[in-house]
C-alpha cells in the first residue's frame, strides 16, 4: 500500500511539472495576442452584403402542378392528358354533342383511310354477317372450360387498333358471325370483323364526344346496337339502315351502364346521380327517373325474367323488382336483397340463367352470390370469395368480370399478372381456375366480351387495340 501511494505521488508531481512547462511555452509564443489581432482584421475586411431591398426582383414563375397529383375535380376524365397534348378539362376544344339522327358518313372519324369506300367496307362488315337466330351449341360447363383453355390469338388476324384512345367498353353484335364493337374514352366507336381474311376491315365512327361506357346488344334488338356515354346521350345504331339516332339526351348527366326489359322495348340507364332512367323505345321523347341509390350507379343488369334487375352503387349490390318500384323521383324504393361489400364495386353481372350474381370489387375479390331466385335471403346466398387483383390504377379501365353466355357456371376476368392474359373460373364441384395467356399479348385487356354462338372472346386495351381469342378455324372467316 505504501509503494502504491509513493508511486502515485511521483506521477502527480511529474504531471504538474509538464503543465508548467507548457504554460511557459505558450506565454513565450504570445498566441492569445495574435488571435485577437486576426479576429480584428477579419471583421474589418468582411464584405458587406447588399440589403434585401437592393437585390434584383425576379419575375415569379407560374405555378405548375403535376397532373397525377391534381385530384381536385370529381370528374373522372378532367385530369387526364390527351395524346395530342390538350388538357381534358379544356372542353371548349371538343366537338359539339351528337344529337338527333346521323348517317354513318356523317360520323366517320378522322383516323379512317382518306380513300375509304364506305359502302364497300360496310358491306364487308355487316352484309357478310346476316342476322340469324343465334342458336349456340350448348355444351356442359366443364367441356366449355376445357375448350376455352385451348384458345389463342391468331398472329395476323387476331388483333387490330380500332379506336384511337383507351377502350371503355367492348361488345359483340348478336349475329351468326362475330362482329366486334369497341368504344373509347373520347366517344369513338370501332367496328371490326375479327379473324377475317382482310384484317383491315375496320370502321371508326364518333357518335359521342365523351367516353362510351357501355355498348349494349340483345337478341331482341335484331340489328340495333345501343351505346351510352358520359356526354349524357344514349344512341341507337341501326346496322340495316346505316344510321345513328338519339333516344335519350340529358346534357349534365353521366351514363354508366344500360340494360333492357320487356324484350328490348324499354331500357334502364344507370346515372351518376343515383337515378335509374327508364326509357320506352316506343315513346322516345319521354323518360322517367327512378331514385334507387344516393351515389352513382356503376352498373345495371337485367334478369332473364325481364322484370328483375341488379344494380351496384359504391359498396352496395341490390336486386330490384321493376313492378314494385316507385316512379316518383322523390321516393326511394326498397330492394329485394342487398349485399354489402367492403369497398366500391365496379360491376355486378347476372348469369345467363339468372341463378347467380358476379361482382368485381376494389377490395381485390371476385364474389359469386346466388340470386333471389335461388336464395330467398341474402345470408344464404354467398358462394365464392375469390382473391383477385382489381387495383388497375388511373390509366387502365377498371376490371369487370363477365359470364360466359353459353353456360351458367363459367366466367372470365382480366388479369394484372404477367404474362398478360385472362383469368378463367369454373364453378363445378369445386372452384377451378386457369389462365389464358398468349405470347403476342403484352397489354392488359380490362374489358371483355364473349360471342354467344362461336364462343370467341375479345378484350380491349388502353391503346385502343382489340384482341380476339378463339379456337381458330380458317373456315370461320
Amino acid at each position: 500500500m505504501a509503494d502504491f501511494s509513493a508511486a502515485f505521488t511521483t506521477y502527480e508531481l511529474e504531471r504538474e511539472k509538464n503543465i508548467k512547462k507548457n504554460e511557459e511555452l505558450l506565454a513565450s509564443l504570445n498566441l492569445i495576442q495574435h488571435k485577437r489581432d486576426s479576429s480584428y482584421i477579419s471583421e474589418s475586411t468582411k464584405k458587406k452584403l447588399p440589403r434585401q431591398t437592393e437585390r434584383p426582383q425576379l419575375k415569379p414563375e407560374p405555378f405548375r402542378m403535376k397532373l397525377r397529383s391534381n385530384s381536385s375535380s370529381k370528374d373522372e376524365e378532367s385530369e387526364v392528358l390527351l395524346s395530342n397534348g390538350v388538357l381534358q378539362d379544356d372542353m371548349n376544344n371538343l366537338p359539339e354533342r351528337r344529337t338527333g339522327t346521323n348517317t354513318i358518313a356523317e360520323l366517320l372519324a378522322e383516323n379512317n383511310a382518306d380513300n375509304i369506300e364506305l359502302d364497300l367496307l360496310w358491306k364487308r362488315l355487316y352484309n357478310s354477317h346476316p342476322m340469324e337466330t343465334c342458336t349456340s351449341n350448348v355444351t356442359s360447363s366443364a367441356e366449355r372450360f376445357q375448350q376455352v383453355q385451348k384458345y389463342a390469338i391468331p398472329s395476323r388476324q387476331g388483333f387490330l387498333k380500332v379506336v384511337p384512345h383507351r377502350i371503355y367498353s367492348v361488345a359483340f353484335a348478336k349475329t351468326a358471325k362475330p362482329l366486334a364493337f369497341a368504344g373509347d374514352k373520347w366517344g369513338y366507336l370501332g367496328i371490326w370483323a375479327p379473324l377475317q381474311e382482310n384484317n383491315e376491315n375496320c370502321l371508326t365512327l364518333q357518335p359521342h364526344i365523351r367516353a362510351i361506357s357501355k355498348i349494349f346488344c340483345h337478341t331482341s334488338l335484331n340489328d340495333q346496337i345501343i351505346t351510352c356515354s358520359y356526354d349524357g346521350t344514349v344512341r341507337m345504331l341501326s346496322l340495316n339502315h346505316s344510321k345513328y339516332e338519339t333516344i335519350l339526351d340529358i346534357e349534365n348527366m353521366l351514363f354508366y351502364d344500360i340494360s333492357c326489359l320487356d324484350n328490348g322495348n324499354s331500357f334502364l340507364v344507370a346515372t351518376n346521380a343515383g337515378h335509374l332512367i327508364f326509357i320506352d323505345k316506343r315513346d322516345i321523347p319521354s323518360f322517367k327517373a327512378i331514385t334507387l341509390h344516393e351515389r352513382k350507379i356503376s352498373s345495371v343488369d337485367a334478369f332473364p325474367d325481364q322484370h328483375t334487375f341488379c344494380t351496384c352503387s359504391h359498396s352496395l349490390v341490390c336486386e330490384w323488382d321493376f313492378r314494385k318500384l316507385s316512379l316518383d323521383i322523390k321516393m326511394h324504393s326498397s330492394p329485394i336483397q342487398t349485399r354489402t361489400h367492403s369497398k366500391a364495386v365496379t360491376a355486378a353481372r347476372v348469369s345467363p340463367c339468372g341463378n347467380f350474381i358476379l361482382t368485381t370489387c376494389y377490395d381485390n375479390y371476385l364474389r359469386v352470390f346466388e340470386s333471389s331466385k335461388k336464395a330467398p335471403t341474402s345470408k344464404d346466398a354467398f358462394l365464392y370469395k375469390i382473391p383477385h387483383n382489381n387495383n388497375t390504377g388511373r390509366w387502365i379501365t377498371p376490371f369487370v368480370a363477365e359470364w360466359d353466355p353459353q353456360c351458367d357456371h363459367l366466367f372470365y376476368c382480366a388479369s394484372m399478372k404477367k404474362p398478360r392474359g385472362i383469368d378463367l373460373f369454373h364453378m363445378g364441384k369445386t372452384l377451378e381456375t386457369n389462365r389464358l395467356v398468349q405470347e403476342n399479348l403484352t397489354s392488359i385487356i380490362p374489358r371483355l366480351a364473349i360471342h354467344p354462338t362461336t364462343g370467341m372472346i375479345i378484350g380491349g386495351s388502353s391503346s385502343g387495340r382489340v384482341f380476339a381469342f378463339a379456337d381458330y378455324n380458317p373456315n370461320l372467316s
